[in-house]
C-alpha cells in the first residue's frame, strides 16, 4: 500500500491541516492521521476530543484513518511499516525545523522520508493556537475549521 503518515497534536484540526491531508491523498492511497500527545504542549482538548473532531472533519475524505499515539512519531512509523511522513510548511521556520527533524528521524529509522506540502497563502496563518485563542474570546472560528459547531460545543463543556 502506498501510504503515509500525517502527525500532529491537532488541538484541534484546522483547515490548514485538511488542505495538507487532501493534497497527500492525491499522492498516497492512504493517509494515516495520527494524533500525538506532545510532551511540550498542554492540550486544550483531550485526545479523545481531538479524535472526535478529526473524524468529523475528515469524514468526507476517503482513504484516511485517524489514530492516536504517544512517544516518537518515528517509532509509530516503524511499528506500522510506514516510511513516508507528510509535513506542511507554512514558512521558512517550519522548513528549518522539519529539515532537522528529518535528519534525526532518519538516524532512528533509515526508511524515514519526509514529503513536504507548502500551505496555500490563505491557510499559512492558521494554527491550532490561533483557533484556541479565538475560542477563548468567543470569536467566530468558522473560517479556520470545517466543523466549528462541534469544536465550539466541546469547548463550551470545559
Amino acid at each position: 500500500m502506498n501510504s503515509c503518515l500525517f502527525s500532529g497534536s491537532f488541538d484541534p484540526i484546522t483547515l490548514g491541516h485538511l488542505e495538507i491531508i487532501e493534497n497527500a491523498r492525491k499522492v498516497f492511497s492512504h493517509v494515516h492521521v495520527v494524533i500525538f500527545q506532545s510532551v511540550h504542549k498542554k492540550g486544550l482538548f483531550t485526545v479523545e476530543e481531538r479524535i472526535e473532531i478529526a473524524k468529523e472533519s475528515l469524514k468526507d475524505i476517503s482513504g484516511v484513518s485517524v489514530d492516536e499515539s504517544s512517544g516518537l512519531v518515528v517509532e509509530y512509523m516503524k511499528k506500522h511499516n510506514i516510511s513516508k511522513v507528510v509535513r506542511g510548511l507554512r514558512n521558512i521556520q517550519d522548513f528549518e525545523y522539519e529539515k532537522d527533524m528529518e535528519r534525526i528521524n532518519k538516524g532512528i529509522y533509515e526508511k524515514y522520508q519526509s514529503v513536504y506540502f507548502i500551505s496555500k497563502s490563505e491557510f499559512s496563518h492558521i494554527s491550532s493556537t490561533v483557533l484556541k485563542e479565538l475560542l477563548y474570546y468567543g470569536k467566530d472560528i468558522s473560517q479556520y475549521t470545517n466543523c466549528p459547531k462541534l469544536v465550539e460545543k466541546i469547548y463550551k463543556k470545559k
